[in-house]
């Protein structure tokens, strides 16, 4: 009995996280296309703003291992969420998720901004961060920010859609 308790439960990891016994020696998994929403808590600008506790409202849209991370200033004041505060600042990353040493990371690139200035920091839109990726049933992780799956307004998925195939990964292949 505790054998087959202990198979169903190995199976049901598998059947979780989408893997079979074979896979499980594969390279790690990247994350499944879709769209998700994750939120960052901006503790600087809620202490210089008492009382209205301040986010970055993260839209992640991922196709075939290609993404965009688009991150929204938010704002909670007496229970009641605002937007367009230009105070936290806009900012609009490319990125590629990818196997490196065994697991899943995700490189991002900003390449918009809006509502911030760039001290002591020559181009900042050529810079690419890598980060490591945690992934479960429906939420991935990155930079402490968990993601759940969700479903963007269709305005804002095709305008995500169309930066993701006009703007290259690479700054090199940027042409302005």
């Amino acid at each position: 009995m505790k054998n087959l308790l202990a198979l169903l439960a190995l199976l049901s990891v598998f059947i979780i996280f989408g893997r079979t016994s074979a896979a499980s020696d594969a390279q790690p998994l990247i994350p499944k296309d879709g769209e998700y929403v994750g939120l960052r808590e901006e503790p600087e600008m809620t202490r210089a703003d008492p009382g209205t506790e301040w986010f970055h409202e993260n839209r992640l849209v991922i196709r075939n291992g290609e993404a965009i991370l688009d991150l929204v200033p938010m704002t909670i004041h007496n229970g009641h969420k605002g937007y367009g505060g230009c105070d936290g600042g806009y900012l609009t990353y490319r990125g590629r998720f990818i196997s490196k040493d065994g697991r899943t990371v995700v490189t991002l690139r900003l390449f918009q901004s809006a509502g911030l200035v760039f001290r002591n920091r020559p181009d900042p839109y050529s810079e690419v961060k890598t980060y490591p990726v945690k992934l479960a049933s429906h939420t991935l992780e990155i930079d402490g920010v968990i993601y759940k799956s969700t479903k963007l307004n269709s305005g804002l998925r095709d305008h995500l859609l169309h930066l993701m195939n006009t703007e290259p990964m690479d700054r090199d292949q940027v042409t302005r």
